[in-house]
């Protein structure tokens, strides 16, 4: 199933699904970013703007921001789990993906992955 399918039936339910990807070496990679003003080095100003970057996928941005985190490219992406450039680069035109491939990606990597479920009238995104 793909994640937008199931976004879709949680959201008809009038909830909200969100997915969270935890990184077991660091910390949570989920839907938040920090906006704090700071003079920092070039290569952490270039990460901050691609994390930035990633406001525009409302299903992936999760996932960008893994890989933004874990200083991944597509390619090296589809090299990990053995798919071609191509599967990875549909990913994220069509902003969707099978939830068999975040088990993969968890699975590859060493993460977790959370879904979560909330009320559509809660604030969080």
């Amino acid at each position: 199933m793909k994640l937008s399918k199931a976004k879709g039936i949680v959201k008809n339910l009038g909830y909200r699904l969100n997915v969270e990807i935890i990184d077991n070496s660091s910390s949570v990679v989920s839907s938040s970013i920090d906006t704090y003003q700071l003079v920092l080095p070039k290569s952490i100003i270039e990460k901050k703007a691609a994390l930035a970057d990633s406001s525009h996928y409302e299903n992936l941005g999760f996932l960008w921001r893994f890989m933004i985190t874990r200083g991944l490219t597509k390619r090296r992406l589809s090299q990990d789990l053995d798919l071609t450039s191509g599967a990875i680069a549909k990913w994220f035109s069509s902003d969707d993906i099978a939830i068999s491939h975040l088990f993969h990606i968890k699975d590859v990597y060493g993460v977790s992955l959370r879904f979560t479920i909330s009320d559509l009238s809660s604030s969080n995104p």
